[in-house]
C-alpha cells in the first residue's frame, strides 16, 4: 500500500454513512445524557441541584448501583456507620462533584459494550477518562496564575468526550485500529488523524464535531473535539483555553500500550517503567508557548503540578475507580 495513494474500500465509508451509523449506535443518546449532567452543574439553585440530579441517577440503574456502591465504600463509611441505601443520602454523602465525574465517566462507558471492537474502546475510553480528570487538575491548579481560567467552571466533560469521533468510527468502520496503525507504523511522522485522511478522506476530528453538533450540545464541546489536536487561534479565548486544556491533558499524559495492526485488538503490550505525565521538557517549544500564553503555565509550575497531584499513584487510582 502507497501512503499516498488512498485505498480502494474508502468509499465504503463515506463521511455521511459514517456520521449517519453512529447516530444510530447510540452515540447521540450519550452525549444528550453527559450534556444533561452538564447543565445540572451550572445550576446555582442548590435545591433544584439536588433534585435533578436524585432523578438522573435514579433513572438510570448502572449509575444508581454504582453510587450507592461508592456511598457504602470505606472510605464514606469511616464517616457514616450505618449502610445507604437512599439515593437522596448518598449525593449528599458523596457530593455533587464526585457524582458528576462517577456519572457521565459510566455514560461513556456504556459506549464499550456495543463496540466491535471491546479491547481498543476500553482502552479509547479509560484514556478520555484520565485526559479528563488530568485537563480538570490543570484548570484548578492554573486559576491562581491566570484570571482568565476563573470563568470555566470545569473541562471534565470537554476531555471525556474529545475523541467521541474516534469511538465512533471504531463503532462502524471494519478493521479502524488497524488499519490506522499499518499507516503509522509505515510513516511514524503521520499523525492518527494523518492516517485517517489517508484512509477516509476525513478524520475523527471533523467525524467528532459532527456529532456533537447532532447532539445539540453547546457549541464548545464540538469546538474541543474539532480543535484538540491543532493549536487553532481565531476563536474566542474562552474557547481557546478549554481546547488548550484539553491538548495539554492529552500531551502530558503518556500512553502505556503499544498496538499493532498486525495483531487482534485483544493482544496489546504494557510498556513498563513509564511515567504517566510526560516531562516539560519533551513538550516541543511551540506547544510551550502555547500553553504559556493562554494558560498561564510554565516549566516551574507544571513540574510543580506533575509531583504534586498528577502523581502516578493518583493517576492508577483513578484507571482502577473508573
Amino acid at each position: 500500500m502507497q501512503l499516498n495513494q488512498k485505498i480502494d474500500y474508502q468509499y465504503d465509508y463515506s463521511f455521511e454513512d459514517v456520521v449517519d451509523e453512529i447516530g444510530a449506535s447510540g452515540i447521540t443518546s450519550i452525549c444528550r445524557t453527559i450534556n444533561k449532567f452538564n447543565r445540572i452543574m451550572d445550576d446555582d439553585n442548590v435545591s433544584s441541584k439536588n433534585r435533578d440530579l436524585e432523578n438522573l441517577v435514579k433513572n438510570d440503574v448502572a449509575l444508581a448501583t454504582e453510587v450507592l456502591r461508592i456511598a457504602n465504600s470505606p472510605l464514606f463509611r469511616a464517616v457514616n456507620k450505618n449502610s445507604i441505601d437512599n439515593i437522596a443520602n448518598a449525593i449528599v454523602i458523596i457530593g455533587w462533584d464526585t457524582i458528576y465525574k462517577v456519572g457521565m465517566s459510566l455514560t461513556v462507558k456504556g459506549l464499550v459494550k456495543t463496540s466491535k471492537a471491546r479491547t481498543f474502546a476500553n482502552w479509547l475510553v479509560n484514556r478520555s477518562i484520565m485526559i479528563a480528570h488530568i485537563s480538570e487538575i490543570f484548570l484548578e491548579s492554573l486559576r491562581p496564575y491566570n484570571t482568565a481560567l476563573s470563568k470555566i467552571n470545569s473541562v471534565y466533560a470537554y476531555g471525556l468526550i474529545h475523541d467521541i469521533g474516534a469511538i465512533g468510527m471504531l463503532q462502524v468502520i471494519d478493521d479502524y485500529q488497524q488499519d490506522v496503525m499499518a499507516i503509522k507504523l509505515s510513516d511514524d511522522k503521520k499523525s492518527w488523524s494523518d492516517a485517517e485522511e489517508v484512509l477516509y478522506g476525513y478524520n475523527h476530528n471533523i467525524v467528532g464535531e459532527h456529532i456533537l453538533l447532532e447532539s445539540q450540545l453547546p457549541r464548545s464541546f464540538s469546538i474541543v473535539a474539532r480543535y484538540h489536536h491543532d493549536s487553532e487561534t481565531a476563536l474566542p479565548i474562552n474557547e481557546l483555553i478549554k481546547i488548550s486544556l484539553v491538548r495539554l491533558a492529552q500531551l502530558a499524559l503518556i500512553d502505556t500500550h503499544k498496538f499493532s495492526e498486525h495483531e487482534p485488538f485483544s493482544s496489546y503490550k504494557s510498556i513498563e517503567n513509564t511515567s504517566l505525565i510526560r516531562e516539560y521538557d519533551d513538550l516541543s517549544e511551540d506547544i510551550q508557548e502555547e500553553f504559556e500564553q493562554r494558560l498561564g503555565l510554565n516549566a516551574k509550575i507544571y513540574n510543580e503540578i506533575r509531583s504534586t497531584k498528577l502523581t502516578d499513584d493518583f493517576l492508577n487510582k483513578i484507571s482502577q475507580q473508573f
